[in-house]
């Protein structure tokens, strides 16, 4: 029997979520947010093989999702001693923005998730691509909410084409 059986599926939800918000952490600890760019090649959820993660979020989750507050948390972590660098804190943007767009898409935890991940080592994730995209569209004199503002579209796009 698979230990992943023993999870409800409101645990698989609360997992899913926390990792989203901790990637940065994560990242931080395996090089995503040490170089000068954002990198999500080493991004794995083991959830993403548990059947639980194909459940649409229940609305509780969904209510908590929508007031997740990316900049509030980076303030907190501030707050508490945790200064991030930049990389980090875009880390920790992005992946709060695409669970919320994503979960207020309809899209469930493996959708979210599988956006993140990629499929092979030689094949870039979604979200690698939606950053490609973002990056191409940044002028010299862009700034860091002109990056964000077009990944957002880009990410619009993207979550469309996975409902």
């Amino acid at each position: 029997m698979h230990f992943a059986i023993c999870f409800m599926v409101f645990d698989v939800f609360t997992v899913s979520v926390l990792d989203f918000k901790c990637w940065f952490c994560f990242g931080t600890f395996f090089s995503s947010c040490v170089l000068l760019s954002v990198q999500f090649e080493d991004c794995t959820f083991e959830w993403l093989y548990w059947p639980q993660a194909h459940v649409p979020f229940e609305a509780s989750t969904l209510e908590y999702i929508a007031s997740l507050d990316a900049e509030q948390d980076i303030a907190l972590l501030k707050e508490h001693g945790w200064s991030l660098r930049s990389t980090c804190a875009r880390v920790f943007r992005i992946s709060t923005m695409l669970l919320k767009k994503g979960a207020a898409a309809g899209l469930t935890p493996f959708a979210v998730g599988s956006m993140m991940c990629r499929k092979s080592f030689d094949k870039k994730s979604p979200i690698e691509l939606m950053l490609e995209e973002a990056e191409e569209k940044m002028l010299p004199a862009s700034n860091e909410q002109f990056f964000m503002t077009a990944l957002a579209k880009i990410m619009d796009s993207y979550i469309k084409k996975a409902k």
